[in-house]
């Protein structure tokens, strides 16, 4: 019998919230979640982008996207492999998100190789797709929960939302400056 190598996966969205993790695989009757490690890391090269709506979510869904000397804040996860399936039916996976391999810094010093979910450019929108204040809470409340960089937690708290919103600003993390649209 074949044993299944350990693979990461690189959270930077909903999936930083355990809890909303657990909450989804109890939703859909999966076994409750199992993390092997759960460690703070970085994307390098890698940007946060919100042009991805999600219809389960009534608003944007975090994605990424390449981003030559971006470095994204996230979660390494080492989820067992019905946590790794399940992980991948949470994300639609390849319906609509797909996975990219790519190398993580975690915050213990180690590098590793982790599945990045992605939505292809294709199904992503020019026009930015703003997230429930609900979906982008759960976003702060899972790096804040894992001492995620200050610097990225306030930029998440500086996304507009879909509700009470005039004007629709966002602001490119990688350099700083604030685009309207």
């Amino acid at each position: 019998m074949r044993v299944p190598r350990p693979r990461w996966v690189f959270a930077y969205g909903s999936n930083m919230h355990l809890g909303d993790l657990e909450r989804w695989f109890r939703q859909h009757s999966r076994p409750r979640p199992v993390l092997h490690e759960v460690v703070p890391a970085v994307l390098p090269d890698w940007r946060l982008v919100w042009n991805h709506y999600a219809r389960g979510r009534c608003g944007g869904a975090a994605n990424v996207e390449p981003a030559p000397g971006a470095r994204l804040p996230g979660l390494a996860l080492l989820p067992d492999e019905a946590t790794f399936t399940g992980i991948a039916a949470k994300e639609s996976h390849p319906a609509v998100y797909e996975r990219e391999l790519a190398r993580l810094e975690l915050a213990d010093g180690r590098e590793v190789e982790a599945f990045v979910y992605v939505v292809p450019s294709e199904r992503c929108s020019s026009e930015p797709q703003l997230p429930t204040p609900e979906y982008l809470g759960l976003l702060i409340d899972g790096a804040e929960a894992h001492g995620l960089d200050p610097a990225h937690i306030a930029w998440l708290r500086a996304v507009p939302t879909r509700r009470g919103l005039s004007e629709l600003t966002v602001r490119d993390e990688t350099s700083g400056v604030r685009d309207s649209h």
